[in-house]
């Protein structure tokens, strides 16, 4: 199977298809139900051909995440709206929840006018002399600060005002018009429905185009166009697919550093470099690959130690001295900056799965004594940044700060807690640590991180929060069964393996009082056996199994079948994988 799987699905009732890339969620469920088979029956692996694009229909369907991967759909509404049918208490707390969490995200809106434009609303002289694109502003606005709150009675009715709002201005082209795209794009996304939020930015990026946003040089329109830019890379990267704007398509300079929101842009041009682990080229081996990794990562501590310097913000520092601005763009940049550490390091623990699935399925030992290729250190990066965001948010929820709403918890919470699912299956963790050990630690941090998406709402009816907690008891149950049947299948081994061990003693006695000598040689341990020493030598060292001897055309097979994406048989370096 193609680590690098893109994915359609089909949503036949809607009439829609959709494609998510290798660096989305979705891609990884085709993984994850090969490694966590039902009941521990295998399951079909798709045929590697000349489509690159895999059919995921089953894999979504397995885990009942259908109404994650074609959002909530839209239902018709009409385009005259005359009033937000919400009390004037509850249009405040929805405005007041978005500019204490995600205004930080639109500097070009201004607190004031907003707050004053809902006043208008509710004054029916005001209302009717409102500009269309004030008032889907302050709309859209309570809409997404609706959809942030934990708890909001009124969520869908604004989500669905918002929607008309923004429908009503779908061809107006100016610079508020690009605005309420974009802030009705970052709504959607906060409601759980990406792919609405895709269409979003790309109107709000054509009309940015085409009203020539992108070249102006204003503050405001720099603040659009810079922030157009962010949310673009976000959730592009986040979903799979390939951004329509790209840096130098922005004429105004980035915006004025040392600032967070400069500090933002920062990070997302680092998020956007990492887009090239994903995309398949002619270069394309796995240390090649690894060489990549390391690159973004090392541009993303330079980042980190910039930005503490800068603005004495600490990613993995402490939280609760923090408030306001500081630990929305504290959490903000952090959840960010860990995910982009997991997906660049991801197609690393997939191949080490795969790897691990493989030799345990064909009774070998680890045989993979090749220099070029040491999957551990992009193994444990994938694994720290996965325990790194269920650590943050447990934090952030610790504080009792009501932060639970905030965020977009559960999008990170369910990319990190799939990867540890993985983890806890076949024991990735530490060199000199026990892998049982390892692996429990996995199996809690997944705990965690279940509990922590079932406090994102009193209510685990909403979407995406029902379907994660859903997928994530399945996993954990398959996890749970996965290892009773391996617990069973290792207590007969052992047993079979003692009864060949009083035989194979008989029978070197036998022969040693025959011939005069002892012909018994040391026995490689088996995984899980023998002391702490001989079980943290076999836990992960996967660029190692020490010492064993294996032919090129061995260690080829073993690696190709495994890196088989897109690339053609003559680009592989036969002297860099040669066994040493």
């Amino acid at each position: 199977m193609h680590i690098f799987n893109n994915i359609r699905t089909t949503h036949a009732a809607a009439g829609t298809e959709l494609f998510y890339g290798a660096s989305s969620v979705f891609s990884l469920l085709q993984h994850l139900d090969i490694h966590l088979p039902i009941q521990a029956t295998p399951v079909p692996q798709p045929q590697p051909g000349v489509d690159e694009v895999h059919d995921g229909d089953e894999s979504i369907q397995r885990y009942n995440y259908q109404n994650i991967a074609f959002d909530c759909i839209p239902q018709p509404t009409s385009r005259a709206v005359q009033s937000v049918f919400i009390s004037q208490d509850l249009a405040r707390a929805s405005l007041r929840n978005f500019l204490l969490t995600a205004y930080h995200l639109t500097p070009f809106l201004e607190p004031e006018k907003l707050s004053l434009t809902l006043e208008k609303l509710y004054i029916p002289s005001e209302n009717s002399s409102l500009e269309q694109a004030d008032r889907a502003l302050v709309v859209v606005a309570m809409a997404t600060g609706a959809a942030l709150a934990k708890d909001n009675p009124c969520r869908e009715h604004l989500l669905a005002q918002a929607r008309a709002e923004t429908e009503s201005m779908l061809y107006a082209i100016s610079l508020r018009a690009v605005q309420v795209a974009l802030l009705m794009a970052q709504c959607e996304f906060e409601s759980g429905n990406p792919n609405i939020s895709y269409l979003q930015l790309g109107s709000a990026v054509r009309k940015a185009f085409a009203a020539g946003i992108h070249r102006a040089t204003s503050l405001e329109a720099k603040q659009t166009m810079w922030a157009l830019y962010c949310a673009e890379s976000m959730v592009c990267f986040m979903i799979g697919r390939n951004p329509s704007m790209t840096e130098d398509d922005i004429v105004a300079p980035t915006l004025e550093q040392p600032s967070y929101m400069g500090s933002f842009v920062r990070l997302c041009t680092i998020v956007r470099s990492a887009y090239s682990i994903y995309r398949p080229d002619t270069t394309m081996t796995v240390a090649n690959d690894i060489s990549r990794a390391n690159s973004v990562y090392q541009q993303l501590l330079e980042f980190s130690s910039t930005l503490k310097e800068d603005l004495s913000l600490e990613i993995g520092g402490q939280l609760y001295a923090l408030t306001g601005e500081a630990l929305s763009w504290h959490v903000t940049i952090s959840y960010l900056y860990h995910f982009t550490v997991l997906i660049v390091y991801r197609p690393f623990v997939l191949l080490a799965s795969e790897l691990r699935r493989r030799q345990q399925k064909s009774g070998r030992k680890p045989n993979l004594v090749i220099e070029a290729v040491d999957l551990n250190p992009a193994v444990r990066a994938c694994l720290n940044s996965a325990q790194s965001i269920v650590l943050l948010s447990e934090s952030l929820f610790s504080l009792q700060i009501g932060a639970e709403g905030f965020y977009n918890h559960a999008f990170f919470l369910e990319s990190a807690c799939f990867v540890l699912v993985l983890a806890a299956v076949y024991d990735h963790g530490n060199e000199n640590e026990l892998g049982g050990a390892v692996r429990e630690r996995h199996v809690e941090l997944v705990r965690a991180g279940l509990a922590l998406v079932r406090r994102l709402g009193s209510s685990l009816s909403r979407e995406p929060i029902r379907s994660i907690a859903a997928a994530l008891e399945q996993m954990l149950a398959r996890v749970n069964a996965l290892r009773n049947c391996n617990a069973r299948r290792g207590a007969s081994n052992d047993a079979v393996q003692r009864e060949e061990g009083v035989l194979r003693a008989a029978a070197d006695a036998e022969e040693e009082g025959d011939n005069g000598h002892n012909r018994m040689s040391p026995a490689a341990p088996a995984f899980g056996q023998g002391g702490a020493a001989a079980a943290a030598a076999a836990a992960v060292p996967l660029h190692g199994g020490g010492g064993g001897e294996s032919s090129n055309d061995d260690v080829l097979d073993e690696l190709w079948s495994m890196t088989d994406w897109d690339m053609s048989f003559p680009l592989l370096d036969f002297q860099s994988y040669a066994p040493r």
